[in-house]
């Protein structure tokens, strides 16, 4: 999650072609413009009224452009104003067209990094849960969203099942790299995982199938609002639907991996309930949560990278891969068992 400090060391001043092209582009919006600076991929516009903005440019990815669009207007519609806003043109246009590229207009928000603890992540979690509850109901406008949901407890079990085919190619191998005794070692544990991840999603199968989907949000799109301290999500990373389960559990397995929180149940446990007060979730939604955050998707994602696909990564760059996820084994397994009474002790 980027800064602004961070940002003002990629920031360059205009060359004066840029200038006049950038300055065309924004005569076509209601914007009086004092001041223009580019930082890596868009350019800040500050305006005599002392209004900032953010103009991007692309080339592709127009239809995910529109969906953003409608999505921000439908939030705004709602009262939920922790969403990057676009502007239209002079013209009611979304976009400008220059030479080859198109451009648009959103609003800037001067922004610092998250601090990684749990008050921010408190809030970040209680934002979600109310862009997941307005997300379901924009959904039911025509907008093109490509949908990621799967049956996942077919998914797992198959998934579970190539984990003990690796097993034998590595098994079979005559010489065995650090990545091999690595991986193999480790493999028990990540099945473990595995099959008590299986076992959970088939005890609530049916709820998952009924559970509500949502548009799909990313660590990195929560920004923190220098002057208020507010949070607020700036745009839409991967424009997909999920299910709400899948998307908090990828959020809180994202979160897990940070140093400030080191698997600890304690700070997750404050996540989910800090979201349960927006929308409430049930002991079997909670079951779910848990089985997608355990399944050694990023385990299982290397050796099928390595061993079955053979792609072709340095051997250095996979074993720090597998390092991440050994180093913190035994706080996850801790993790599960907190977690898993967590869910008992439930009313």
């Amino acid at each position: 999650m980027e800064s602004d400090i961070y940002n003002k060391l990629r920031s360059r001043s205009l060359s004066v072609k840029e200038k006049k092209e950038i300055e065309k582009v924004i005569l076509e919006y209601d914007i009086k413009v004092l001041d223009i600076c580019y930082i890596s991929g868009y350019y800040i516009i500050k305006d005599a009224e002392g209004k900032t903005f953010k103009l991007s440019r692309i080339k592709h990815g127009l239809d995910k452009t529109k969906a953003s669009f409608i999505i921000s207007d439908k939030l705004m519609t709602a009262g939920f104003n922790n969403f990057i806003c676009y502007y239209k043109t002079k013209k009611d246009k979304l976009f400008v067209k220059s030479k080859e590229t198109l451009y648009f207009v959103t609003n800037y928000k001067e922004n610092k990094a998250i601090d990684y603890n749990s008050e921010d992540f408190e809030k970040i979690f209680s934002l979600v849960a109310r862009f997941h509850y307005l997300s379901t109901i924009i959904m039911k406008e025509n907008i093109r969203i490509k949908d990621k949901s799967t049956n996942w407890y077919v998914e797992f079990d198959k998934r579970f099942k190539m984990l003990l085919y690796i097993k034998k190619i590595v098994n079979n191998k005559r010489n065995l790299d650090a990545f091999d005794e690595l991986y193999i070692n480790t493999l028990d544990s990540a099945r473990a995982f595995g099959l008590k991840a299986i076992e959970l999603l088939q005890d609530s199968d049916l709820v998952l199938k009924d559970s509500v989907k949502v548009i799909e949000l990313s660590t990195s799109c929560f920004k923190r609002i220098c002057k208020s301290d507010e949070y607020f999500i700036d745009g839409i990373e991967k424009l997909r639907k999920n299910y709400k389960l899948w998307d908090i559990a990828r959020i809180i397995r994202k979160t897990m991996f940070i140093s400030n929180f080191h698997w600890d149940f304690l700070y997750a446990k404050t996540f989910l309930e800090a979201y349960s007060l927006e929308n409430k979730l049930s002991k079997d939604e909670l079951k779910i949560i848990l089985a997608f955050i355990i399944f050694p998707k990023d385990f299982w994602k290397l050796g099928y990278n390595k061993y079955i696909k053979h792609v072709e990564i340095e051997e250095n760059n996979y074993i720090h891969k597998l390092n991440k996820i050994v180093k913190y084994l035994v706080e996850e397994e801790a993790f599960i068992n907190n977690f898993s009474q967590y869910i008992l002790d439930k009313d």
